[in-house]
């Protein structure tokens, strides 16, 4: 009894002492389920790995966790149409990628510039502030030239 309590209590030390989650982990199950049309098990995957974001180092899982999360809804599948939460999840998704787009050189070639612009415009539509229509005209202009 003694021996199976010791084996317990070391296996719940470990498993305490385990680093959090990282958004990487529920990423591709969270896609595979949203392309299967399973909305709901996408929305509760990228809401864990929303909610995985302060252990992470990669900019790009936390941006793509961020947009999913928005676009779902935005879109109100898996869960119930919400703009302000939409709108939340779009914001915080602009903020990772913006500090990053007038840095880069390659910006243009970058495979997440889709996605931004598309958060530019539903932050445009939601808040209604030119600033963010104003980046986006900006982008097309450097990225049509190039």
């Amino acid at each position: 009894m003694i021996r199976k309590i010791v084996i317990v209590t070391c296996i719940f030390s470990f498993l305490q002492a385990m680093p959090p989650p990282i958004p990487s982990l529920y990423l591709d199950d969270a896609y595979k389920a949203y392309r299967s049309h399973h909305y709901k098990e996408a929305f509760v995957l990228y809401h864990q790995a929303v909610e995985a974001i302060e252990y992470s180092n990669s900019q790009r899982d936390n941006f793509r966790a961020l947009y999913n999360l928005a676009y779902l809804y935005d879109k109100g599948r898996g869960v119930k149409k919400d703009r302000v939460k939409a709108a939340l999840y779009y914001y915080q998704a602009y903020i990772i990628f913006k500090d990053n787009v007038y840095e880069n050189k390659k910006i243009c070639q970058d495979p997440f510039l889709p996605y931004y612009q598309q958060i530019l415009k539903r932050l445009y539509i939601f808040e209604e502030n030119y600033i963010y229509n104003s980046k986006a005209e900006y982008l097309k202009r450097v990225c049509r030239k190039k």
